[in-house]
């Protein structure tokens, strides 16, 4: 039997924006690069198979009966399937991810921007780190924030431990690309600029640890590789620990007190480089 001809002007106007809008969603695509070009295939899909569902559904005889009676319920329990999967692949954080970065083509900065390696280098009064950060993303970012810590487990309730805080200013500098020799940090890049460090240094059963963080404004090109490197002094002079004052005894200035630190290490130092408010962490190869 032949489909009705009868048709609601809705379904024409339905018709015509439906295919205009897969037109246009179709054009963009092949035009543009992901995300967009992505997104506007979703688009283009859902606008010919809503269209086409509601045809589906709506298709008659003449004699005024389903034309699809079984093909309309397939059609629809589809549609369902694939909003729901939609949706819960949107809900899950992990399945998120993925369908954003992976399969739309969204940049992620916790995928698209990451710390390829943590150099050290020595001179005779400094340790220099180098952070050789690797931005994949389509445009510039900005690092706002270096933490340099020790890792360390606590120390025992029991056991004793001084802590000293540290208040000073670090050598620092940017450059481009990485270093030119792979696996090691070079001394030639002269620091560009000063930037002032807070932090603590401990001193406990598992030896002397800092633990240091400083703000910075380093802008990271896109889709290349970018050094940041501080120098980390060998030996920090700093005030002595507090120490139980005795009654009776006038208060006294604190002392101050020059305390070497260990070279860093893979197994004893984690970088972090703060990116947009994401933080990506390394440490030094062995």
């Amino acid at each position: 039997m032949a489909e009705s001809d009868k048709k609601q002007p809705w379904e024409h106007v339905g018709a015509v924006v439906g295919v205009v809008g897969a037109l246009i969603a179709t054009f963009v695509a092949v035009t543009q690069q992901r995300p967009a070009a992505t997104v506007a295939v979703a688009i283009a899909i859902v606008l010919l198979g809503g269209y086409g569902i509601v045809w589906i559904t709506r298709a008659r005889t003449t004699s005024d009966r389903p034309r699809f009676p079984r093909g309309r319920w397939i059609a629809v329990a589809a549609a369902a399937a694939v909003l729901v999967s939609t949706g819960i692949a949107f809900v899950i954080p992990g399945w998120r991810a993925v369908v954003a970065h992976d399969v739309l083509g969204f940049p992620s900065l916790s995928q698209d921007m990451k710390i390829v390696n943590v150099l050290v280098a020595e001179s005779d009064s400094a340790y220099r780190i180098s952070i050789v950060a690797w931005n994949g993303t389509e445009r510039e970012q900005m690092a706002t924030r270096i933490k340099l810590d020790a890792v360390c487990p606590p120390p025992q309730p029991s056991g004793e431990h001084d802590i000293y805080q540290i208040q000073q200013e670090f050598k620092a500098g940017v450059a481009p690309g990485e270093p030119p020799i792979n696996g090691q940090a070079t001394l030639a890049e002269e620091p560009a600029f000063r930037i002032h460090v807070a932090g603590t240094l401990t001193d406990d059963d598992c030896g002397r640890h800092v633990n240091l963080s400083f703000g910075v404004s380093v802008p990271l090109p896109q889709n290349q590789h970018s050094t940041i490197f501080v120098d980390l002094p060998k030996a920090f002079t700093v005030p002595e620990a507090p120490r139980p004052q005795i009654v009776g005894e006038p208060p006294r200035e604190p002392e101050m007190v020059n305390l070497p630190v260990a070279r860093p290490s893979g197994k004893n130092f984690v970088a972090t480089l703060v990116v947009s408010g994401v933080e990506l962490s390394a440490s030094p190869e062995e």
